[in-house]
C-alpha cells in the first residue's frame, strides 16, 4: 500500500488558499478508496455485504458560465485489487470563493463552504431536490488516523444525525477531509427499524436501509 508525505497550510481566516487545502484540487491528483456497503432488504434477515474499490483522478480544469474554475474527475472502478480498473463516469467539483459544488450524476450538492468555523451551518441538498439536510462542522485541525493513513489536520463535516432512536430509524451521514489531501473518509447510513409487532418494536431490529463507507486508502497530490 502507498502512502505519500504533505504539508498542510496554517488555518488562517485571512487566507482564503489555506481553507481550500481540506479540498484541494489539483490536476493529476489521484484517490483510491475502498467502498463497503451493507444492504437490508424487506424479507431478507441477514444483510447483503459489497465491497469495492473506486479511483478517482483529476483529469482537467475547466471554466463555469459565470467563471469560475471547474475541475472534472475522472472514476473508475474495480470489485478487488488483482481487477483491471474500469472508468465508470465522470464529476466535476466547482471551487467558488464561498462554497464548492459537487456535481455527479446531474446531482450537485455543496459539501463545503467558507470560511471554514465551528458556527458555520448550511444545506447540503441547496442546489438539488433531496430535501433539507442541515451540515456543519463539527470539529476543524484535529489529528486523526483512517486505516494505515494518519493525517495531522481533519475537519468533520457532519450532516443528517440521528442515533438514539430505539423504535424508528439511525441516520448518519458526515464526511472527514484532511488538510493537503481532502476527503478521506464517508459514511451515510439510512436504517429502518421494525416496528410490526411488539416483540420487535423498540429492539433496534433493522428491516431496511443502506450504510455507504468510503474510505481512502491510497493517494497522491502534486
Amino acid at each position: 500500500m502507498l502512502t505519500f508525505s504533505w504539508s498542510a497550510c496554517d488555518r488562517n481566516e485571512e487566507n482564503p488558499e489555506s481553507e481550500y487545502e481540506y479540498f484541494p484540487l489539483k490536476l493529476n491528483s489521484r484517490y483510491v478508496y475502498q467502498l463497503n456497503e451493507t444492504r437490508y432488504s424487506a424479507g431478507n434477515k441477514e444483510p447483503k455485504i459489497t465491497q469495492w474499490f473506486e479511483k478517482d483522478e483529476v483529469i482537467r480544469e475547466d471554466v463555469s458560465l459565470d467563471g469560475f474554475p471547474v475541475f472534472v474527475f475522472s472514476r473508475s472502478r474495480r470489485n478487488s485489487t488483482i481487477d483491471s480498473w474500469q472508468k465508470v463516469k465522470e464529476y466535476t467539483v466547482t471551487r467558488y470563493p464561498e462554497k464548492y459544488l459537487l456535481t455527479i450524476d446531474d446531482v450537485t450538492t455543496m459539501p463545503m463552504v467558507f470560511p471554514i468555523r465551528n458556527t458555520e451551518s448550511w444545506d447540503i441538498n441547496k442546489y438539488n431536490t433531496k430535501g433539507w439536510e442541515d451540515c456543519y462542522y463539527a470539529y476543524i485541525g484535529r489529528e486523526d488516523t483512517v486505516g494505515e493513513l494518519s493525517f495531522g489536520k481533519t475537519l468533520k463535516v457532519q450532516g443528517r444525525y440521528s442515533t438514539d432512536d430505539d423504535v424508528v430509524s439511525y441516520n448518519n451521514g458526515y464526511s472527514k477531509y484532511a488538510a493537503g489531501v481532502g476527503l478521506v473518509f464517508d459514511e451515510q447510513t439510512d436504517y429502518e427499524y421494525c416496528q410490526e409487532s411488539e416483540a420487535c418494536l423498540g429492539k433496534r431490529e433493522i428491516v431496511s436501509g443502506l450504510s455507504t463507507i468510503r474510505q481512502l486508502i491510497e493517494f497522491e497530490v502534486p
